[in-house]
C-alpha cells in the first residue's frame, strides 16, 4: 500500500527540488495514531485479564477497536486510527463500578498507552509511556 508524502524543505517546480528529493527526509501525510492500554487489579495485587475495552469515534457508532485484556492485562488495539476524539469504554464488572467510560482527545500522530488501575474502591487513569 502506498501513501502519499511530502518532502520536506522543498518546491517541486524548482530545480534545487530534484536534488532535495533525494536527500530530504518523506514524512506520510496521513496522520495516524496507535492506542493501548493496561489494566492493573489494585485490590488483588495483579493485572486484570479478561476485561472487555472498546475504542469508538465520539459520536460515532460502532466501536472501531476492541478486544480484552490478556493474562498481563495489557491489550493494543491493532490498526491505525485517524488523529480525533475517542470513547474508551473499560468494562471492568465490580461490584460497584461495572464500566469506566472515558473521553480522549488522541490528536496527535503518536501512541497513546492509557492505563487504568482498578480498586474495589476507586477507578484511576493516566496518560502513560
Amino acid at each position: 500500500v502506498r501513501k502519499a508524502a511530502t518532502v520536506r524543505g522543498a518546491d517541486d517546480s524548482s530545480r534545487r527540488a530534484v536534488k532535495l528529493n533525494r536527500a530530504a527526509l518523506i514524512r506520510s501525510t496521513e496522520e495516524s495514531v496507535t492506542v493501548s492500554t493496561h489494566v492493573l487489579d489494585l485490590g488483588a495485587g495483579r493485572p486484570a485479564s479478561g476485561v472487555r475495552v472498546e475504542l469508538s469515534a465520539t459520536g460515532g457508532g460502532e466501536p472501531v477497536a476492541s478486544g480484552e485484556t490478556g493474562a498481563d492485562g495489557r491489550l493494543r488495539f491493532e490498526g491505525e486510527f485517524t488523529p480525533g476524539e475517542y470513547t474508551l469504554e473499560f468494562h471492568v464488572g465490580g461490584a460497584v463500578h461495572r464500566a469506566l467510560t472515558l473521553r480522549v482527545s488522541l490528536d496527535q500522530e503518536r501512541h497513546y498507552h492509557l492505563p487504568l488501575l482498578v480498586s474495589p474502591y476507586g477507578l484511576s487513569t493516566y496518560l502513560g509511556s
